[in-house]
This record gives structure tokens, C-alpha cells and sequence, in this order.
């Protein structure tokens, strides 16, 4: 089973709630580097708000593929108004949901690192890369994120954050109009769904949607590992 459907089904544990240690940033919601209640309140919030993002993308996830699952097998596909619509619900949710557990993630980040409680869009930080805010020392893992974001092919973060060059299909879904999950004949004259991720490609829906949930939930840890490593590095208040 591919490390991203294992990921988004953790991130679906029948006790997300009312077990605290299947919350993503369960080891750091308590900190010492931040002493502002209001600092503090922000990065309490902005964590908890990611972590429950993060499971809903895992859920719309779940449901665009349990339609892909069911219907992607033999030459012809059919792909009914009902099917139709609860895999483009599913699909849109994912990009909304997604790109918002990650702008939460980074609020509680900023506020961790900064002391700002006004951190609230991965967009306006990778427009501006490097951010004066973000020790250098962590800013190498950001390395990959940055260099897709300025690829001038299309990547997974250009799914989720728009550029000055394009919009991201996340902005389509919320701004424009609708991302499209619909079927092909594959070379090998099989059926399979594809996503139309701009008006001269389309991509594989399965594979796609799976790499991308891992990616951003990858990139979460990270930014969830380097506060548990300043908060190791940092003198105890004790």
C-alpha cells in the first residue's frame, strides 16, 4: 500500500478525537519559546485548526477514490450523474482542504518562530522567499517547495498556490469555476480517470491525488519537527 494512503488513513483513526496522540502536532502544542497569551492562543489555534483540515482533505480523499476504486476496471467506465458528482465534490473539497491545512500549519509555525499572529497564507511566504522570520537554519527543507513553486512545469504546490503566472486549481475551485475528474482510454485500452490540471494536461486521478495529500503531510511534519527540535534546543523556563 503506497506511504500516502496509509498517511491519509491514520489521519482517519476511529479515535482522532478523543485519543490526543493521533493529533499531528500532539508533541508540540505545548511550548516555551512563546510567552504572549494571545501569541500562545493564536498557535494553539492555528495547529488545531490543521490538524482537523488535514483530516478532512484525508476524508474528501477517501471518498474521490472509493468512486475511482469502484468504477476504474475494464475498457468502458461508466461514469453516472451520481458517481459524477460525489467524485467532483470530493475533489474539490481536497483542494480546499489541503491547501487550508497547510496556511494553518504555518500560522501556528509563524507564530511559534515570529511571535505574530498574522501569518496566515504559504502563498505570501513562497512570493517572498526567504521570509526574514524563518531561521536559516530551516529553511534548506523548504528547499523542495520552493524550487516547485518556481518550476515552469506544473507541480503539485502550483495545484494548491496560485503564482503571478497562473492559478492554482485549489483558486479555481474557490474563485473560478470547477477542477474536472473525468475518463480516458489508456494506452493499453483500459479505462482510468484523469484530472484536468490545465488546458494542455491531464493527469493520472489516483496517483496524483495520492502524492500530493503525502507531499503537503510530509511538509507538515516538517514544520511540526522543526519547532520539537527548538523547543529541545531551547534552555528550560524551570
Amino acid at each position: 500500500m503506497p506511504a500516502s494512503r496509509l498517511h491519509s488513513q491514520a489521519m482517519l483513526d476511529d479515535m482522532w478525537f478523543s485519543d490526543p496522540t493521533t493529533h499531528i502536532f500532539h508533541n508540540v502544542l505545548d511550548q516555551e519559546r512563546q510567552t504572549d497569551p494571545r501569541v500562545v492562543g493564536v498557535y494553539r489555534e492555528r495547529l488545531d485548526a490543521s490538524n482537523l483540515k488535514l483530516r478532512f482533505a484525508a476524508q474528501a480523499l477517501r471518498d474521490v477514490l472509493a468512486v475511482v476504486q469502484e468504477l476504474e476496471h475494464g475498457e468502458f467506465i461508466y461514469f453516472d450523474d451520481a458517481n459524477r458528482l460525489k467524485a467532483h465534490f470530493g475533489l474539490s473539497a481536497f483542494l480546499v482542504f489541503l491547501r487550508a491545512a497547510l496556511d494553518t500549519a504555518l500560522g501556528g509555525y509563524g507564530a511559534y518562530f515570529a511571535g505574530r499572529k498574522d501569518i496566515d497564507s504559504i502563498n505570501e511566504v513562497l512570493k517572498k522567499w526567504p521570509p526574514a522570520w524563518i531561521p536559516g537554519a530551516n529553511q534548506p527543507a523548504w528547499g523542495e517547495m520552493v524550487a516547485a513553486y518556481n518550476s515552469e512545469t506544473f507541480t503539485w504546490i502550483q495545484s494548491l498556490v496560485g503564482r503571478d503566472k497562473g492559478m492554482s486549481l485549489r483558486d479555481l475551485v474557490v474563485h473560478k469555476g470547477i477542477v474536472s475528474i473525468d475518463t480516458v482510454i489508456d494506452d493499453t485500452d483500459r479505462g482510468c480517470f484523469v484530472i484536468e490540471v490545465n488546458k494542455e494536461e491531464m493527469v493520472p486521478a489516483r496517483p496524483w491525488l495520492e502524492s500530493t495529500f503525502d507531499r503537503v503531510w510530509r511538509f507538515i511534519l516538517t514544520l511540526r519537527d522543526q519547532i520539537r527540535e527548538a523547543e529541545t534546543a531551547a534552555p528550560s523556563s524551570a
